[in-house]
């Protein structure tokens, strides 16, 4: 959707289209076509096609389905070395850690008599429950 007084050109690839893409750019960063109107016609927009809490729920579930694992993918790896050398050890040990792959297992109830099943958003908020899972992490540890 577009909302200032030009309409979209579209680009087909050719030296033409990218000195025109050129100067779109220089007129997006001088930001000289944004005004309060147009930031009022972009949020009614939102809101009417996305609802209140829809980006919250988009965000959340790419935290979920990538962004836990992708933090993992780039934590380097943990050192740990000891301060001291006992009496007995000829030399320092340490040991090296890292992360690998991320399980999140699905949120969980278990009833009084026993049953496990899956738990709802909807319901944990009506029955006042926490809406949590477990989280385990492959750890790969290196004993030097």
């Amino acid at each position: 959707m577009f909302f200032g007084d030009e309409q979209p050109t579209l680009f087909n690839g050719t030296d033409h289209d990218a000195d025109q893409m050129l100067d779109m750019e220089d007129e997006m960063i001088n930001c000289s076509w944004i005004n309060e109107k147009t930031i009022g016609k972009i949020e009614q927009t939102l809101l009417d096609e996305q609802g209140l809490v829809s980006h919250q729920m988009r965000s959340f579930d790419d935290f979920m389905n990538r962004g836990i694992q992708n933090f993992m993918d780039n934590m380097s790896e943990i050192e740990i070395m000891p301060n001291k050398l006992s009496s007995t050890e000829k030399r320092c040990r340490h040991v090296k850690i890292r992360f690998m792959k991320v399980y999140i297992s699905k949120p969980n109830v278990t009833e009084k008599n026993g049953d496990v099943r899956m738990l709802l958003p909807n319901e944990a908020m009506c029955r006042n429950f926490t809406y949590s899972a477990n989280i385990e992490v492959d750890v790969h540890v290196k004993v030097c």
